[in-house]
């Protein structure tokens, strides 16, 4: 076994360990000047209350690290002790009288069980409903065989769960389109936005100069996020650019489909996983006018949020989740290959002065919106609007027909 592969395994093994351990583990928040309100459980990401030599690490690396930290100090400030557990620990037995369960998809049911009749039960939703989801993926992937003549796999399936039953209310974040997923329920939807782990400067770019180049950003899921959509649609632009950030590599399959596009066309560039607090990553992001995501499901697409604090002026579709308006932004509609490259072609056309201000929209909304601060705003505020709510034995929250935007 030579070096290379040896530290790989090391480092596996090390993951492997540090899961099971954390699987099992408990910790409990105490909040200042003693418990008012109750006790709270929150399963979500338990790495970021553990593991302080990796805590800064972890919390720019995903936002679900540092959404589960925000949530648990808005429910700090509102009074409550908090047991933390991770969103996988399947064999939590409740020992506490828990007066709220705010937990992620996985797992919902077990803890609902286990919690009883009088506690207000959350659901932290980050994706469309897992069976709308799923069948968004094997459609985009039939697709894909359809035009390439590949059988991709998807990596973004959901799965099975009735956390939405189970639970009083959820809580989301994504649009209307999200939301829509889970209006069968009946339950109300709460919506959020999305935060992001690095803020950028106000955009100062050359538009000319950078009119017809285009950033494509994105994690594993390629399929499932458009990108082969996307890089069909650039291959037939010869005259644009598109630069291509995702770890390319853990897809072998996608990467042989579309090794063409990703490394032999001129106007293609594909750079794999960049890390977006860096400045490189700024300095892609003012070489391209646009980021452009066409993905089949999600809940609230952090990508396209961090592309638009970049200054990045969005062309999605409505799956992505995020919010857009016509002054700084393009939803596509139909999400096939003559449709990007005809909305590519067209804001590129735009004058000048337009896409600056379009340009500086995208940054504005996202730093008025998508930010901690008003993710903690908007949390807190949801959580002092339940925290009289406690449901009888025999039933759940009355259905409500609008959403919290």
């Amino acid at each position: 076994m030579n070096i290379i592969t040896c530290s790989g395994l090391v480092r596996k093994v090390g993951r492997r360990y540090r899961k099971n351990r954390l699987r099992k583990k408990v910790v409990t928040l105490p909040p200042a000047g003693g418990s008012r309100a109750g006790h709270a459980l929150l399963a979500y990401r338990l790495e970021a209350f553990t593991e302080s030599g990796r805590k800064k690490r972890l919390l720019s690396r995903h936002t679900m690290f540092m959404e589960s930290v925000m949530i648990a100090d808005v429910l700090l400030s509102l009074g409550y002790e908090v047991d933390v557990i991770d969103f996988e620990n399947k064999t939590f037995v409740p020992r506490k009288n828990y007066h709220i369960l705010l937990s992620v998809r996985k797992y919902f049911e077990h803890y609902a069980e286990r919690v009883g009749p009088d506690c207000l039960k959350i659901v932290h939703l980050d994706t469309s409903h897992w069976m709308s989801n799923n069948a968004a993926a094997l459609m985009r992937c039939c697709e894909a065989q359809g035009r390439r003549k590949a059988s991709l796999r998807s990596y973004r399936m959901v799965e099975e769960n009735r956390a939405i039953e189970s639970a009083d209310c959820g809580v989301l974040l994504g649009n209307d389109v999200s939301a829509a997923t889970y209006a069968f329920s009946g339950k109300k939807i709460y919506r959020l936005p999305v935060p992001v782990c690095h803020l950028y400067p106000k955009p100062d770019k050359n538009y000319s100069a950078v009119r017809k180049t285009f950033l494509w950003l994105g994690s594993r899921g390629f399929v499932h996020k458009g990108l082969d959509l996307v890089l069909e649609a650039f291959a037939g632009l010869e005259d644009f650019r598109l630069i291509v950030c995702g770890p390319i590599q853990k897809e072998v399959e996608f990467e042989r489909a579309y090794f063409d596009e990703l490394y032999r066309r001129p106007n293609i560039r594909t750079v794999g996983w960049v890390d977006v607090t860096s400045p490189e990553f700024l300095a892609l992001a003012n070489s391209c006018l646009g980021i452009v995501y066409s993905s089949c499901a999600e809940g609230q697409s952090g990508a396209v949020i961090t592309g638009m604090h970049a200054g990045l002026i969005p062309v999605l579709s409505p799956q992505a989740g995020v919010e857009i308006g016509p002054d700084f932004g393009i939803m596509l509609q139909h999400l096939s290959v003559e449709e990007i490259q005809f909305e590519v072609r067209r804001l590129s056309g735009f004058p000048v002065a337009r896409l600056q201000s379009m340009s500086l929209g995208a940054w504005s909304y996202a730093q008025a919106h998508h930010t901690r601060e008003n993710y903690v705003e908007r949390y807190t505020k949801i959580l002092e609007e339940l925290s009289g709510f406690r449901p009888p034995a025999d039933e759940t929250i009355p259905s409500v027909g609008e959403t919290v935007a």
